[in-house]
Formats: structure tokens, sequence, C-alpha cells
């Protein structure tokens, strides 16, 4: 080996070409008596010859092992280590290589959960470096706040192997890349960990240059490391930081309220279960089948009405032509599969149409559902229970908050989209809550502190919204809102009152800010509250919205609506202020909409 470092130092400074190939070609003869060697010493023939064979000097080839002392003639540890590592789902490696997946699982302490490669990477790199080395990669930050994260946030606040700076490019298109990553720094030894995040698109490296030539000490917010543990890291800047204390003064968390977030029913076969442009011959249902091509009839009775995530925005009026084929029966809390011989009796349409395509869904999921009996059960169990309940219902994957209300319990979901229901203890009214979900600062807090997609679009997951503070309800605000909403409601069912629907979302939004932040709307002179209640009282007349007959309810949202457009019109003008009267608050809000 020292033989080995003699040459290549010696050809680092050699000054001919011909000097250069004698030398390589003396380190080649080396590392082929060192393979000899080795063998002799014991070791596999396959493992000497890899070491033996490892050309230093062919940049175009890759070797299948890593050696630090053995390449590079580093036994301590590099002073850095600079990377773009992998991004690859752990269920993409283990469907073409389990083996592999295997021993990442076991080897890395950080592969947690449906982890990325690019956490492996983290983990490999951090050990290469010096105690007082740097590792520097481009990669996702979505690690800090992900359950997959789990496993590197532990790895990282336990042994002092710790972020220090993160440029993150947020939503941001950077390199003209497909991936939202960011710029990220690990050292030993830190107090804090200094963050800053684009706010723009960098398409080109000059513009890149550009913009971190820019950036000083200043431009960063100092997180002391101290506040970080496995659970999900809060990175914002320093204004962002100051919003989000504010709203988190709110003790009560949606997990407090909400008794249940679930995702909706997973048939493992849509193209089977799911009937599309639905309409109704007597006691049946007529649909189009995508796995058959064409319509099919079957009872009503086998099927429940299905919403899709592009069929649900906000305050929407639900409605849907899509059918679920619902093999199962709701007896006492559960969803009972029927047996073969009970679907031939009760359903006939119905299994002729699951018989026809039995081979399909025997063979679902490589032959798990090869059941004779079962063969025709949902993939999971999940959200069969509560299609006929009361709840909020949101998409998957949303732009701005969409909630809307199924007040009557009458839809059941698809995968894309998320069921919220209250728990029965709760104070808060269906209608609050549906109010605050669509509010603009559940949306400024989730996609603060949760992971924004691409275009801005963000992932309602459970993890997330549970961690959203909801304020406490003020008994006078929350009947309002409770009018409001059904007002809105309403409106939105007219599709010729989008602008009075409009009117009524800016001064619900408002009161639910007043709900956030009442001191420092009262200190700033912005608190609507009072001022709502007037107008509704002199409109309302102490009457009940949701029990009023559509013509009332036409002229209240009128009536409503007129009082709220005037330029002399205290609300409306309060409202108006609001960015420029609490700029380090409101503004920032109000400017995270889409």
């Amino acid at each position: 080996l020292a033989e080995n470092n003699r040459i290549r130092h010696r050809l680092f400074s050699a000054k001919t070409p011909k000097t250069k190939r004698k030398l390589r070609e003396e380190d080649k003869v080396v590392r082929e008596q060192m393979g000899e060697l080795l063998i002799e010493d014991g070791w596999g023939s396959r493992s000497a010859q890899q070491l033996a064979e490892w050309d230093p000097y062919n940049q175009n080839a890759s070797s299948t092992f890593f050696d630090a002392e053995w390449m590079f003639n580093i036994d301590k540890g590099f002073d850095i280590v600079i990377g773009n590592p992998p991004y690859m789902r752990i269920q993409g490696i283990r469907k073409d290589s389990p083996e592999f997946a295997d021993y990442l699982t076991h080897k890395y302490s950080s592969a947690t959960g449906s982890y990325d490669l690019y956490i492996i990477f983290t983990e490999k790199g951090l050990s290469l470096i010096k105690p007082n080395g740097i590792l520097n990669y481009i990669m996702p930050t979505k690690w800090t706040n992900a359950a997959f994260g789990k496993g590197i946030r532990f790895y990282l606040t336990t042994r002092n192997n710790n972020a220090s700076r993160i440029i993150s490019f947020g939503a941001y298109q950077v390199f003209n890349a497909s991936t939202y990553t960011g710029i990220q720094w690990f050292s030993k030894d830190v107090n804090y960990l200094s963050y800053v995040e684009i706010n723009k698109n960098l398409p080109s490296n000059k513009e890149l240059s550009i913009y971190l030539q820019s950036l000083t000490n200043k431009s960063f917010n100092n997180i002391p490391y101290n506040s970080f543990d496995t659970n999900s890291w809060k990175l914002n800047d320093a204004s962002t930081t100051l919003v989000l204390d504010k709203i988190e003064s709110n003790k009560i968390l949606a997990i407090n309220v909400f008794d249940k977030i679930f995702q909706g029913i997973a048939t493992s076969k849509d193209s089977v279960y799911f009937l599309l442009n639905c309409r109704k011959s007597d006691n049946n249902i007529i649909g189009f089948s995508k796995e058959l091509d064409r319509e099919v009839t079957i009872e009503r009775e086998l099927l429940k009405p299905l919403l899709k995530g592009d069929q649900v925005h906000r305050y929407d009026t639900l409605s849907t032509d899509k059918f679920v084929v619902f093999p199962y029966e709701i007896l006492n809390g559960k969803a009972i599969l029927y047996s073969e011989e009970e679907l031939k009796i009760k359903f006939p349409l119905g299994y002729d149409y699951l018989k026809e395509n039995e081979d399909v869904l025997r063979g679902r999921e490589k032959g798990r559902f090869n059941t004779d009996g079962e063969w025709f059960q949902f993939g999971r169990k999940q959200g069969m229970l509560f299609g006929d309940v009361s709840k909020l219902i949101s998409p998957d994957i949303s732009l701005g908050g969409n909630f809307s209300y199924d007040k009557k319990g009458k839809y059941y979901s698809s995968t894309t989209l998320y069921g919220y229901i209250k728990k029965e203890s709760s104070d808060y009214s269906y209608r609050q809550l549906l109010a605050i979900m669509n509010s603009s600062i559940c949306w400024y807090y989730l996609i603060n502190t949760g992971t924004v997609l691409a275009n801005n679009y963000f992932r309602f997951k459970p993890d997330y919204i549970n961690k959203l503070p909801i304020p406490s309800i003020k008994k006078n605000i929350g009947e309002m809102l409770n009018e409001l909403v059904e007002a809105i409601l309403y409106s939105k069912f007219k599709d010729d009152n989008h602008h009075i629907m409009l009117t009524l979302q800016e001064v619900v939004d408002a009161l639910v800010c007043s709900l956030y932040f009442p001191k420092h709307m009262q200190e700033k002179q912005i608190d609507v509250a009072s001022f709502v209640e007037a107008d509704l009282e002199q409109v309302l007349q102490n009457r009940d919205f949701e029990s009023l007959t559509d013509i009332d309810k036409e002229s209240i949202v009128e009536q409503l609506h007129a009082k709220w457009i005037p330029p002399d019109n205290e609300v409306r003008n309060r409202i108006k202020l609001f960015a420029v009267r609490s700029p380090d608050i409101l503004k920032p809000i109000l400017e995270s909409q889409p």
C-alpha cells in the first residue's frame, strides 16, 4: 500500500505524458501484486480482484466498492463530502432487488418507514467525514418533516451529526429540475441550524449563483438545535416563525377535535368497482364500467354513491354520477363481506357483473385475492364504515383549502379524498370547522409546516392536519359562522351567485382571523366581529338561515352582499386594511393564498 501511495503521489507532480503513463503502468503492476498477496492472506478471490482491478485513472468507469484508504489513502475521514444522491423510494428498490432492500434496512439505522435512498446516502456520507468535516448534498428537504425521515432525524439528534445549514428551494424551480430540493450542509458540534428558503424560480446556474452570492448571515433564520427531536422539524425563516408562533398560541389541536381522519375506500381494482356516468332505472343503476368498456346494470342496493378527489371543492354542494359496487353489509359497526351465495340471491345483476370480472379480481396483487368465496372483497378495509355519517371531506392533494360538508352522510369516497369526523364531545359545529379548515390561516400553517408538492399543491396528510391549532370559538362568532357558512353553501348551490359567495367567504375568513388573533386585531383596529354581528342581526332578524325558504335565502344573501360592497361599509374597509395594518401577521397569510 505504501508503494502504491508513493507512485500516485509522484504521478500528481509528473510533468510529461510519458512519465504519467509509466507511473500508471507501475501502479497497475503493484495493484496486481497486492491482489495476489490478499488471496494468499485469506481474502476471497472476488474481493481481491475488485481491489486489484480498480483503476483510479479511468474517469469513465464506476467501482463496485468503496474503500477510502485503498482508493485515496484516507483513513481518518474526509474534510468534505459533496454529492447529489439518488432519489428513489425503498418500495421501488424492494420490487426490483428485495435482497438489496433488506441489506439497506438492516445496515443503516436511518432506514425507517418508506424511506428514500437519499436518506441512506446521508448516513453514509456522515460516516465518511472527519470530526470537523462537512457533508454537502443537493437533495430533497422532505426528510425534515416526513414520517420516513424519523430515522435520519434520530441519527442526527443522537449522534451529534447535525444539519448545520439548509437553503431550501421550496416549491420553486431551480436548475429546471422536476424535483424540489435544497442545498444542505451537515457537520458536528453545531448549536443551531441556519435556514433560508428561496422565494422565486431560478432556472439557470447564473441566476442561482447570483442569488447564493447575495445571501448573508442575516438572510438565515438560526433555529436552536435543542428544539429538534425525532418528530417533524419546523423549518422557516424568521418572519414565518413569527406568524406560526402566533397561530400556535392557540393550544387546541385538530387531533383534539376530530375523532377520525380517514382515507376513502381502497378497492385495489377501481376499474371494476367504480361505475361512471350513472343513471337510475327503476330499482337499478346503469353505469359505465371501465374494465368491460361498456354500460352495466346493477341493483341500487349493492351500490353506494361515490366521490373522487376532483369532485370536491371549497364549500361545494356535493353531487355525483359515480357509484361503487359495495359487496358488504354494515352490521354493528362492522363491514361484513357478503357470501357468494348471498350476492347471487340478493343481487343477481351485481353478482353476474362481479363474476364476469372474477379472473381480474382474483389476480389482483399477485393473486392475494385468489380465495374462494372472498375473491370480490376490497383491497383494504379503510373508509367503509363512514359513508353514511356526517363529515367534512377534502381532496388528498389540493391547491388551497378545498373542504366541503357531507351534511347528511350520503357519500363514500375514493382514496383521493380524506373524511373528517369530529368528536361527539366537541363544542365545534361542522360549519365552524369548515370555515376554519378553508381559511387562509389553515392553508398558511399547513404549507409552512408540511410538504409542498409541485406547483404549490399540498398533500393533506393526517400527520400534518393533526397538528393544526384550532382557535377557541366565542359564542357570538360561532353563531355568525354557522349562519354565514350555511349562506355560502346555499350560494355555491346557485351558479349565478358566485360573486356573492366570494364576498361571504371573505367575511367568514375575516371572522376566523378574529378567532386566531383577537388581541392583535383589536389593537390594530381591524377586528370585524361586532360590525358583522350588527349587519347579520339587521338582515336575519333572529331567523335561522337553514330553516328559511329558498326565496328568503336568496333575499338574505343579496342583502348581506349589498351591505358589504359599498366603499363606506366598515366591514369591507377593515378587511381591506388587514395587510396594511398587520404587515407582519395578516399580510403574509393573505399573500399565501393560491
